[in-house]
Formats: C-alpha cells, sequence, structure tokens
C-alpha cells in the first residue's frame, strides 16, 4: 500500500520540517496502489499525465509508510494538530480496497477523527463498505461543470456524467449531509454553467466545493491558463449564497454567460466567508491552488479587510464596490 501525506500536512504531523504560511486543519493522505485508472486531464495522477506522481494539483506528496502516519496521526495533539483526515484515494477497486483496509486499521488503533474519503466510485456499495470501515463523509468529484467538459477532461464514455452526477444525488439521499463533491472552475465553462451545476447538487443535498483550475506541469492542460480572479470571486459569492438557501440561479443575470448583476442582497462578511476554502468541515487546503505571496483563490484563514476590499473590487458587481465602505449591496 503507497501512502503518500500532502507537505502541509506532513509538517503538521511532525513528519516533515518546512515553514507552513498557514494551519493545516485536516491532514490530507493519497492512498492507492500503482497508477490511477482515470485519465483526467488536468491531474498529474491521471494515466495520461507525464508529471511526476508526487503531485496532486501543485502541491508535493512525500510517501511514507502505515505505520510512521499512524503513530504521526496518535501522537497530533495540541490546538494546531488536524481536526480531520481526508484520504484521496486513486481510481480503481484496488485504491478503494486500500483505502476500506487502511481505514479499518486507524480505527482499530483507536483513531478518533472524523475521516472524509474522495474517491471514484461507480456504484453505492462501494460507498457503504467505506461507511462501515468508519469514513464519516464521501467525496464524489464532479469536476467539470457541464457534460461536454465532463467528457472531454475527465471521463469519455457515453453517459459517464449523468451515471456519476445521478450516484452523487443518489448517495446524498441515502446518507444525508455526509456527501460532498466539487468542482474546478477555469477549464472552459461559463459562469452560468457552473451556477447551474452547483445549484442541482445543493438541491440534492450535496455539499460543494469550489477549486480553481491549477495547471502543472506534465499534465495535458499544463497550458491552459488558470480562471480569472474576478470571475472566480464571482462565482464563490454565488456558491456560498446558494449553498445558505439565499439565492437560486434565478437570482443572477447573466450575460453571454457571464454574472453582471446578483438579485439577493449580501454584506462584506458574506463575501469574506464565501472566499474562504469550501468543501468539508476542517478543510482549508493551503496553497493547493496558488503559491505563496500570490492573492489566493481560496483563503485557509479569515481575510483581512484588505483582502475583503480587494475581493469587493474583483466582483465588478453593481453596487458591489460601495460595501468598501462597509454598505450593503443590491442589485443596481
Amino acid at each position: 500500500m503507497r501512502l503518500r501525506v500532502s507537505s502541509g500536512s506532513a509538517a503538521a504531523l511532525g513528519l516533515l520540517d518546512i515553514r507552513r504560511g498557514a494551519e493545516v486543519r485536516t491532514a490530507y493522505v493519497m492512498i492507492g496502489e500503482g497508477e490511477c485508472a482515470f485519465a483526467c486531464s488536468f491531474c498529474p495522477q491521471g494515466t495520461s499525465s507525464r508529471a511526476s506522481h508526487d503531485l496532486l494539483s501543485r502541491v508535493t506528496w512525500p510517501e511514507y509508510p502505515e505505520g510512521v502516519l499512524l503513530d504521526a496521526l496518535e501522537g497530533a495533539e495540541g490546538d494546531a494538530a488536524p481536526r480531520r483526515l481526508c484520504l484521496q484515494v486513486l481510481g480503481g477497486p484496488a485504491g478503494l480496497e486500500s483505502a476500506r483496509a487502511f481505514l479499518g486499521r486507524y480505527r482499530a488503533r483507536g483513531g478518533r477523527l472524523p475521516v472524509s474519503v474522495n474517491a471514484a466510485l461507480f456504484d453505492p456499495e462501494s460507498a457503504e463498505a467505506l461507511f462501515d470501515a468508519g469514513c464519516d463523509r464521501l467525496g464524489l468529484a464532479m469536476d467539470a461543470a457541464p457534460p461536454a467538459l465532463f467528457r472531454r477532461h475527465k471521463l469519455d464514455r457515453p453517459g459517464a456524467f449523468a451515471g456519476r452526477r445521478e450516484l452523487l444525488e443518489t448517495l446524498a439521499r441515502a446518507h444525508p449531509g455526509r456527501i460532498s463533491t466539487h468542482f474546478i472552475a477555469g477549464l472552459g465553462e461559463t459562469e452560468e454553467e457552473m451556477v447551474d451545476a452547483v445549484h442541482r447538487a445543493l438541491a440534492a443535498g450535496v455539499t460543494v466545493g469550489l477549486f480553481a483550475f491549477t495547471p502543472v506541469r506534465g499534465t495535458p492542460l499544463v497550458d491552459h491558463p488558470p480562471p480569472d480572479l474576478s470571475g472566480y470571486r464571482r462565482l464563490q459569492l454565488a456558491r456560498y449564497l446558494m449553498s445558505e438557501g439565499r439565492a437560486v440561479p434565478g437570482d443572477f443575470s447573466f450575460r453571454g454567460g457571464r454574472i453582471v448583476a446578483v438579485g439577493t442582497r449580501f454584506s462584506r462578511d458574506d463575501l469574506a466567508r464565501a472566499i474562504r476554502t469550501s468543501g468539508c468541515p476542517d478543510c482549508n487546503r493551503p496553497y493547493y491552488n496558488e503559491r505563496p505571496g500570490e492573492i489566493p483563490y481560496n483563503y485557509p484563514r479569515p481575510p483581512g479587510n484588505g483582502a475583503i476590499d480587494a475581493a469587493l473590487r474583483a466582483l465588478e458587481l453593481p453596487g458591489a464596490a460601495d460595501l468598501v465602505a462597509g454598505e450593503v449591496s443590491s442589485r443596481g
């Protein structure tokens, strides 16, 4: 069994001595046997990638023996210790079995952290096996918002998009409040397509996280640009308002697929929450989408007033700039 730990998580667990720019609230572990069974064009682990298998997104993941990792998890204490364990499972039946077995041994040793498992599943039975082993949340990535981009960048198989979405919604009905997904902004979708996809998932009871596409050397999309920050901020705001039950797609005005106005009132505090990392509880993924020193797409901690002001200006929406002075915005 191959176990890789994100460099930030390894540092938080005392396995790696590196400087951390942000506290890691979740310990991220990549688990699987051999190569990933999928060919996602944006992922260093995909079968079409020539990138180092030490990478996932732009983060390095050093390898550790299972015993060393379990000891580190058992010994992690204090306010700075991770509050959740997240298993990123490489595609295929062998990876799922490895995840189930590791989770069982972690629980058998008294491991008490809540555990999220992100895995490519094709049937409810695989999900049940992971829940039985001690998983408390399960993530099934949609990644691409519209079907055409799903086929182009993830899985080119007739019915694959509809099948994954149907499975996601089936799992959400069977396990209310315990199913997550995420979408990657910047693969070529319009903001309107992303809003519709996020809303459908939320309406089904799925927790939705938003990533920004990150080009990685050695992947087929190495020359594809990351998303425009302005558009990403609008999507973050839309996701947040919809996740709070305060907006539906009809509350947004679009022109050429771009959000041009928001009919729901929002505040500075709303935007401050919207631009933070979204996903499972305690998931903050420091520098997963950006390098230290860059403006973060997703803030791993509460943003300061300067960051909130910059995000308000980046929205380029009617009334948003007024909130720099602390006022409340609405449509035009």
